[in-house]
């Protein structure tokens, strides 16, 4: 088992109690702060061109400067940890067809949007694991990103659909021929752009919205109440799918320190992730809206995930496993100024794919996915405009825990799972 050994230590001990040895750099408590600037400015444009809306944001964060991890002679042995990104993006919007007075049988609305988005993102992570105090340095990496949707409504506004692109590119720092690792330890290898990693990726998405009961369906979240005198505001149907995309974070293309007492390799060959989903979504409102449900069945195939693998003397990022999540959410609003009530719970099964010579040996859930989820949240609008008070509480299930944190290796004998915790925010 392990006990407290002090405020920066943790000792092994037997059953017995005896002691064992101790741990170093755990039991650390690490102060974090973020700031983040972000402004934006809309402009119509002439002769109903549509509107350009341009943004730029700033953001930092790291350790808190009178924070450290010391060992357990009370030795500073890392140093601060850093990051800085800087961003600029530009919407643009037009209608490029609408009818609200004189129905259209056919089409009712439709609307183009066109966005643009790049940040250049500089990392401070460990340069060398053996060095003491580790000597961290900076990493630069750049993304860019344009998407381009169309929306739209038509047969009376009954029926609602929206089709959308995207193309991602993303350039990682410059590499060493140290850095370069061999093909056996990772899935695909991607370098170029002056010895860089460097790649692009294309996502799209799809979706209809039906209007199974109410005066008109609710496109893009309209707050138009619909004309009856039925209890039944509104019943809608959407069915949503897609591919996406997500690059590694920093931590796994460059970070070369250590998790508890075991070093971690890093990876910078990494590519990107890719997740498949479909997603269907029953919506119910009651009493002008005053009642709201919603019931969510969804599926999500993730190709690439990147994770941690031992390789015999400690572990390194790789992205060469796939994930099956499939699960469902119920929802319950209630808006009854001034006191609102959301509840929801969500259930899902989230398994990684192996070989069929394999999956009887490794550990099948997904490490630090819940299958159980609640989350409630009761909130007050004070009188007079003062605000509103939120108060939030979070059950977080049982999960399986990752058994680099128990020595263990990946296979069914080393599986263990982990509590069940409440969370409680005030807002």
């Amino acid at each position: 088992g392990i006990t407290g050994g002090g405020a920066d230590s943790y000792a092994y001990r037997d059953s017995d109690g005896n002691f064992i040895s101790r741990v170093k750099n755990s039991g650390n408590r690490i102060a974090l702060y973020n700031q983040v600037f972000n402004v934006s400015y809309s402009q119509p444009l002439r002769d109903d061109w549509g509107t350009l809306v341009l943004g730029f944001y700033a953001s930092s964060g790291g350790v808190g400067n009178n924070e450290s991890i010391r060992d357990f002679d009370g030795n500073t042995d890392r140093s601060k940890y850093r990051y800085r990104s800087l961003g600029l993006n530009a919407e643009y919007h037009r209608a490029l067809f609408q009818k609200t007075v004189e129905r259209s049988p056919w089409l009712n609305e439709l609307e183009f949007m066109a966005i643009f988005d790049g940040d250049y993102e500089n990392i401070s992570v460990a340069k060398d694991r053996f060095t003491y105090p580790v000597e961290y340095m900076a990493q630069g990496q750049n993304s860019y990103g344009l998407s381009m949707q169309l929306s739209g409504a038509m047969l009376n506004n009954r029926l609602g659909f929206i089709l959308g692109g995207r193309y991602d590119y993303h350039h990682g720092r410059e590499l060493s021929s140290g850095n370069i690792l061999s093909k056996d330890n990772i899935k695909t290898v991607n370098i170029g752009c002056d010895n860089s990693v460097c790649y692009s990726a294309n996502s799209y998405r799809a979706g209809i919205t039906y209007k199974i009961y109410g005066k008109d369906a609710v496109i893009n979240d309209s707050e138009d109440m619909p004309e009856h005198d039925g209890a039944i505001d509104i019943i809608n149907a959407k069915l949503l799918f897609g591919k996406s995309y997500k690059s590694p974070g920093a931590v796994y293309l460059y970070h070369a320190d250590y998790i508890g007492a075991l070093p971690v390799f890093n990876n910078p060959n990494l590519q990107a992730q890719y997740a498949k989903t479909v997603e269907f979504v029953l919506s119910v409102a009651l009493n002008e809206r005053k009642i709201q449900t919603d019931i969510v069945l969804f599926v999500n195939d993730i190709n690439g995930s990147v994770g941690f693998n031992s390789n015999y003397i400690g572990v390194v990022a790789f992205n060469d496993e796939d994930i099956d999540s499939r699960g469902v959410e119920l929802s319950l609003k209630l808006d009854f100024k001034p006191v609102i009530i959301d509840v929801s719970y969500s259930f899902q099964k989230s398994t990684r794919v192996f070989q069929e010579q394999l999956a009887s040996l490794r550990i099948p859930e997904t490490y630090g996915f819940p299958e159980h989820m609640i989350k409630g949240v009761l909130g007050y609008q004070i009188p007079k405009s003062l605000g509103t008070i939120h108060f939030i509480g979070r059950y977080i299930g049982q999960r399986t825990g990752h058994p680099f944190n128990k020595w263990g290796s990946d296979n069914i004998a080393s599986r263990y799972t982990i509590k069940p915790y409440f969370l409680l925010d005030i807002n």
